[in-house]
């Protein structure tokens, strides 16, 4: 089979969509299909991306588009998928509404990965739902199969659509698991974009009040800022600099990534939204101890106090008074813990998963012959 995943973002930009992309397309390369990119041609470090390029051994054709940063038109991505067999988008966004109503055009059928929709923060939410409700729910009615990445996903999809829906998580590589996990006490991790609905300024004030107890507690925060948010982030992080125990490491490789998750001890995230949560998979699979926000996602991975722990991190004091008993809990209690993390995180090992992905494909291919 000849797959072509449509992304408004890919390479290199860094996030979960654009890794659980890499990851599927490297495990469909693996087992003989063909696999690749089409993404928006945007710049990135001030320099415009080239319209053909490669990642992994994975094809990526870039589409220009014009308009709102959320929402680029480019339509065209309809001369880039005249070749393949299967059109799976990423996430809702143009390439769903303009894909899902040009069937006539590219004759195509179509698979849809939810990735969390677009109700990550309470931004503009009034139009959100009114878009949701009219051109969203007429894509996905377009969709041949739709792939829910979450609990949370599956039940709003299935709400809006009778389309064929199956729930399958994004998935983690395997390698994650040989880590030889060799912990630095009191040393905490947060990888991800640095956007407002992360709250890391959360983070930071709470690490402020646990470090009057534990000051031993080291934070290291990783991650690549979009440029729109920069005042915010250039606010919080020249407070940062001030605090003993706090490294902002900014945009990691992910060869750097990895030897970070082989010396922390936990994971943290005070985001107030996530569509999944694959970093803290990953974190969790390499035997790191996940705390984190009290949002559904995260509820969805982590049983308190068994695989990890739930906080709510608005709550500055209590959230610091939680970790300091945390970091109090014996070496045994801790291992323990992370012992769990790591047993959760296997049933999203990509080779467990791969063979729904094709049973999909596999399935429209062949009710569109």
């Amino acid at each position: 089979m000849n797959i072509v995943h449509v992304t408004r973002r890919y390479y290199p930009s860094i996030g979960g969509t654009e890794t659980m992309i890499t990851d599927l397309s490297k495990m469909l390369l693996a087992r003989g299909h063909k696999s690749s990119v089409i993404a928006l041609r945007e710049k990135h470090d001030g320099q415009l991306l080239p319209e053909i390029d490669m990642h992994d051994d994975i094809e990526i054709r870039r589409v220009t588009g014009f308009g709102p940063m959320r929402y680029r038109f480019a339509p065209g991505v309809l001369r880039l998928v005249e070749r393949c067999d299967i059109i799976h988008i990423h996430a809702p966004d143009f390439f769903l509404d303009f894909l899902a109503h040009t069937r006539a055009l590219h004759r195509k059928p179509l698979v849809h990965s939810t990735h969390g929709g677009y109700f990550h923060t309470t931004w503009m939410q009034g139009w959100k739902k009114t878009h949701w409700r009219t051109i969203t729910r007429s894509s996905l009615k377009n969709m041949d199969w739709i792939i829910a990445d979450s609990p949370q996903d599956y039940e709003r999809i299935r709400r809006v659509t009778s389309s064929p829906l199956t729930l399958i998580p994004n998935g983690i590589s395997s390698d994650y698991f040989d880590f030889e996990h060799s912990v630095e006490s009191g040393v905490f991790l947060s990888i991800g974009r640095i956007v407002p609905h992360k709250h890391i300024d959360d983070i930071l004030r709470l690490f402020s009040s646990l470090r009057s107890s534990k000051p031993h507690a080291h934070l290291i925060i990783c991650g690549p800022i979009e440029i729109i948010f920069e005042p915010g982030y250039n606010a919080w992080s020249e407070a940062a600099k001030n605090e003993i125990g706090v490294e902002l490491r900014g945009e990691v490789s992910e060869k750097e990534k990895r030897k970070l998750l082989q010396h922390a001890q936990f994971f943290v995230s005070a985001s107030e939204y996530e569509g999944f949560g694959l970093s803290v998979v990953e974190a969790m699979a390499a035997g790191v101890i996940p705390i984190l926000n009290n949002i559904e996602a995260f509820r969805n991975l982590v049983t308190d106090g068994q695989n990890g722990f739930i906080v709510q991190f608005q709550n500055h004091a209590e959230s610091a008074e939680r970790i300091s008993r945390i970091l109090s809990l014996s070496e045994s209690e801790l291992a323990m813990i992370s012992t769990n993390a790591r047993e959760t995180a296997r049933k999203y090992d990509w080779n467990r998963l791969i063979e729904r992905f094709e049973d999909v494909y596999t399935t429209v291919l062949s009710k569109s012959s």
